[in-house]
């Protein structure tokens, strides 16, 4: 039963706290050590149609609002990691090997939760299973990423479902091993809460890969705004978003210490692989490997088709417009944009606008997160 279990002292702690209660004071939370540090009385989990349960402003939510401070009720990590999400997952195909593991996990919630928790846990969703509902299953299903190896479960945050479109950024801060929840807009009374289960730069991509995507991954069909209306200029708005994001996130583009020029990549955008034969794909990825004109030659021949060369503050601009278009202006998106950008300004020492876009990214992700490690 140990293996479902962090060793970090708090993780251990939280399978033993059995009360999950809901508390709207933030400072009479912070000095208890239940799953729940804080949750705010502006909503509430009701059916939301086709959907199931979801998560429904009660009143008015202004944008960076605090909602929700919950640590996991499990982590996942070492070799439990692999085998429910990462390279060991062929294991479980093995029927005897699954209901080991499935055994295991019952065993661990049964042992350490009171029959309320242990309620609430099988009540999430099993997309795994075709019939009858496993431990395994609805640990896959709501199972949300930690770090590169790690993996928690979370019996509120389960309830928020997606949208290509959220109004909710969720961010895991490490330093207090609880996930925070933080509105990335005005949100009106009776408007659906939903997070994101996807990268940015993966909802960038067409609306009918993201619903590929979606149903591939996490076994529904996405009903949001975004895949429900008309596609043609939201998805060309978004590829247009991808080339910029790639292009201020991109390492390799902080050498470019010129100007405040960079390159964006016009080539085909690597399809998400679902839906793409093996010679499709072969063929995309060579184009993709092709590199652009080298910054350090001035004799580079410029391949129009293949890069486009823009003013940083150009390009900056054009960002924000469009994230406010697709994104409603999503703070976390914002301040990966403005982060990419002070990189590359402090790298050409241009200080002033270096200090300005620290500025702006340390505000935008004060938006997002809170006081995070990463505001500090």
């Amino acid at each position: 039963a140990g293996m479902f279990l962090s060793r970090s002292k708090r993780s251990k702690t939280r399978l033993k706290a059995v009360v999950r209660s809901t508390r709207t004071n933030p400072e009479a939370a912070a000095s208890n050590d239940d799953g729940i540090d804080y949750a705010s009385d502006a909503f509430e989990v009701r059916p939301v149609g086709k959907k199931g349960l979801g998560v429904v402003a009660t009143k008015p939510i202004k944008r960076g609002e605090l909602l929700l401070e919950e640590a996991p009720l499990l982590v996942f990590q070492d070799q439990s990691f692999d085998v429910l999400f990462g390279d060991l997952q062929e294991i479980l195909v093995d029927e005897t090997s699954f209901d080991k593991w499935d055994t295991s996990l019952r065993e661990t919630l049964k042992s350490r939760c009171n029959e309320e928790v242990f309620s609430k846990f099988w009540d999430l969703a099993d997309s795994c299973s075709e019939s009858v509902k496993t431990a395994l299953g609805i640990a896959r299903t709501n199972g949300i990423g930690l770090s590169e190896d790690s993996a928690g479960l979370f019996l509120l945050l389960s309830r928020f479902n997606h949208s290509c479109k959220p109004n909710v950024h969720n961010s895991w801060q490490e330093d207090r091993q609880v996930q925070v929840l933080r509105s990335t807009c005005d949100i009106d009374r009776g408007q659906e809460l939903c997070i994101s289960y996807l990268s940015l730069l993966t909802l960038c991509a067409p609306a009918n890969e993201r619903l590929g995507e979606i149903s591939d991954r996490f076994g529904f069909d996405c009903m949001c705004e975004s895949c429900s209306r008309s596609k043609g200029a939201s998805d060309w708005r978004r590829e247009r978003l991808s080339q910029l994001c790639d292009a201020f996130s991109r390492e390799e583009a902080v050498e470019d210490t010129s100007d405040s020029i960079i390159w964006l990549n016009l080539r085909p955008r690597m399809p998400l692989f679902f839906e793409v034969d093996k010679e499709v794909v072969s063929e995309m990825t060579a184009q993709a490997s092709k590199r652009g004109p080298s910054s350090s030659s001035s004799s580079s021949i410029v391949d129009d088709d293949v890069v486009e060369r823009i003013d940083m503050r150009d390009a900056l601009r054009e960002t924000v417009d469009l994230l406010d278009e697709e994104f409603g202006g999503n703070p976390a998106a914002r301040a990966l944009v403005f982060f990419g950008a002070f990189r590359r300004a402090l790298k050409s020492r241009r200080v002033s606008a270096a200090r300005s876009l620290a500025a702006a990214a340390w505000k935008a992700t004060v938006a997002a997160e809170g006081p995070s490690w990463r505001a500090r």
